[in-house]
């Protein structure tokens, strides 16, 4: 009918397109980029540092991975402090245990500044996006009072109910995201038929 189509509508008629003749390209794309990610990530230290500092900088994921790390850190090295173990094995042995290599670096970095006569208050308030100042602040009282053993076990609590709070909150936000993820997607689809049949009735005309 020389009418033309409307932008929507030549877009779904290229993806479609693309999905129908170049699916098993894609796949392997995919294939090749999530094994890429995984070698890299197993192989490449700089590489895993540079995700893992990522991860931590992701809106809402981001905060639930610090909450998790520091409620391992606080409770592996409370527990460690409570079996009158030293400072020093201590922390390594808490950086050992620690799977994020942002913090890993944090913790190993404590240590020599604790040989060297340091505070773990003083080293944790370098860095506030890791280490938040309520921490900070109990684990320099906990220095202060000799109860450094259970502050940071009590501190791994408040950050698992953190942890769990916002847990609850995220399946909260994902419910309506999803919906109106759907409702786009829909909703681009529905367009981009009814438009083109609107448009040819408007070019019709009767004999």
């Amino acid at each position: 009918l020389n009418v033309p189509l409307p932008f929507t509508t030549r877009a779904l008629l290229l993806l479609s397109f693309i999905l129908i003749n170049y699916w098993i390209y894609i796949l392997l794309g995919l294939a090749v980029l999530v094994i890429t990610f995984v070698t890299l990530m197993r192989m490449s230290r700089p590489f895993k540092y540079a995700m893992h500092t990522i991860f931590l900088k992701l809106p809402i994921v981001g905060g639930m991975l610090k909450d998790y790390y520091l409620t391992n850190i606080c409770r592996i090295s409370g527990t460690l402090f409570k079996s009158q173990l030293r400072v020093i094995e201590t922390l390594e042995v808490t950086a050992e245990t620690t799977t994020n290599l942002v913090y890993r670096d944090r913790l190993e970095k404590l240590r020599h500044s604790i040989t060297k006569g340091g505070k773990i208050s003083s080293y944790l308030q370098k860095y506030p996006k890791l280490f938040p100042s309520m921490l900070c602040n109990m684990v320099a009282v906990g220095e202060t009072t000799g109860s450094l053993s259970d502050t940071l076990i009590y501190l791994g609590e408040i950050h698992e109910s953190e942890l769990d709070e916002q847990t609850k909150r995220l399946s909260s936000i994902i419910e309506p995201v999803l919906m109106v993820g759907v409702g786009i997607m829909v909703g681009f689809i529905a367009v981009s038929i009814i438009t083109p049949i609107y448009e040819v009735t408007q070019h019709l005309n009767p004999r």
